[in-house]
């Protein structure tokens, strides 16, 4: 069904930032405005494209009701939210998954999120802490998803940036490597 999939993307992701961000660094060109602004000027505008292209579509194909449903995670995909809006979205009466035409937005917002965070672990620790700071993160950071999937809701644990931030972290633990 994809999930592994999502897990491999988010791992790639964090060994391509991070290796980014540790190189900069490293050769001290690193700058928190360029890496800013080359993250928006990479995805926004494929994204506000696709997100114009399923609002037309939806406009013409759902019902008023489901589209209701479809504007609300149209205005949280719009700020990279959805994962937030996805964790808590559902009652008896909501569209299940498969009517949901934003629903694959959740891993982009995290990703997002993840992006405002990382270079500042990483520029802020001295090089020699990087990685066994990472190591530590990675390790207190699945046991406190497994305690979430234990405690709350599993759906909520799913689109949580924190749940999601070890496979992030393992593949910047790579590229520290």
């Amino acid at each position: 069904g994809g999930f592994v999939g999502v897990d491999v993307f988010l791992v790639i992701s964090g060994f391509l930032i991070g290796g980014i961000v540790l190189r900069k660094k490293s050769e001290g060109r690193f700058s928190l405005s360029d890496f800013y602004l080359d993250r928006l000027r990479r995805i926004v505008p494929a994204y506000l494209v696709m997100l114009a292209a399923v609002t037309f579509i939806s406009a013409l194909l759902l019902t008023p009701k489901d589209f209701k449903f479809y504007w609300a995670s149209a205005k949280s995909a719009l700020f990279f939210a959805s994962n937030t809006y996805f964790a808590g979205f559902g009652s008896y009466f909501a569209p299940s998954g498969h009517e949901l035409p934003l629903l694959h937005t959740w891993s982009l917002a995290i990703e997002m999120q993840f992006y405002l965070v990382l270079p500042l672990l990483l520029v802020l620790f001295p090089e020699r802490y990087i990685k066994p700071m990472i190591a530590l993160l990675i390790l207190a950071l699945v046991g406190f998803g497994a305690s979430l999937m234990e405690v709350e809701e599993k759906k909520a644990a799913y689109f949580s940036l924190l749940v999601r931030t070890p496979e992030f972290l393992v593949g910047v633990f790579m590229a520290a490597m």
